[in-house]
């Protein structure tokens, strides 16, 4: 449908025309510029702190601590790409600091755009169903779970990272799988077909906060 200044979604053009509905804040489920990863601290640009939305940023003493633990350069790098950012159902996130990259997936339902997933809510009112790793070594492989009741979905993630001698980390691929599950919400009962869009955000973490 046409969206509309007060609908609660901030639509392209609406960024000044409408700050009611654009308007960000710290635990409103997306990293916007105004706001960056935890870190104890504000970043150069007087963005907030925000943990909710943004993560935790990777310190100084992380790395130096990594140094102390005797971690060769082969290792690091291979554990330069991984799953490091939990406050995010299916993210792959770069341990660069101080300005790291965080691609992420997000879906939502075609008919109800305003429902986007993205964050992993912090409580079940807002959101049922279930995810989880099913396999993961650390470091080079993982597989995800969710399942999304609400919007009659469940998806299956798949990592692979290779090349890890590279001092860039490597490459990596993520594939995704979409299917119904067998017994589908109430409100999608009585539709033939559940339209889901899935896109994938990418961001870095620049002085003024993440830039999407």
């Amino acid at each position: 449908g046409i969206r509309k200044c007060g609908d609660g979604v901030c639509a392209p053009g609406e960024s000044k025309s409408c700050p009611k509905d654009c308007a960000a804040h710290c635990g409103d489920m997306y990293c916007d510029q105004t706001e960056t990863c935890e870190s104890g601290k504000r970043s150069k640009g007087g963005a907030v702190a925000c943990a909710a939305d943004c993560g935790v940023c990777e310190s100084d003493q992380a790395l130096q601590c990594d140094a102390e633990a005797g971690f060769d350069t082969l290792y690091r790098n291979r554990m330069k790409w991984g799953t490091y950012a939990p406050h995010l159902f299916c993210s792959v996130r770069h341990k660069t600091h101080p300005q790291p990259l965080l691609a992420s997936l997000m879906w939502y339902d075609v008919e109800r755009p305003d429902k986007v997933r993205y964050k992993v809510p912090e409580t079940s009112d807002t959101w049922k169903g279930k995810y989880g790793w099913t396999e993961h070594d650390g470091h080079s492989y993982a597989r995800q779970s969710i399942q999304d009741d609400e919007l009659g979905v469940t998806m299956e993630t798949t990592l692979v990272k290779q090349k890890h001698e590279r001092d860039t980390g490597g490459e990596w691929t993520l594939r995704v799988s979409a299917t119904e599950p067998k017994s589908k919400p109430q409100r999608h009962q009585d539709a033939q077909t559940t339209f889901l869009s899935l896109a994938f955000h990418v961001a870095m973490m620049g002085e003024e906060g993440w830039l999407a």
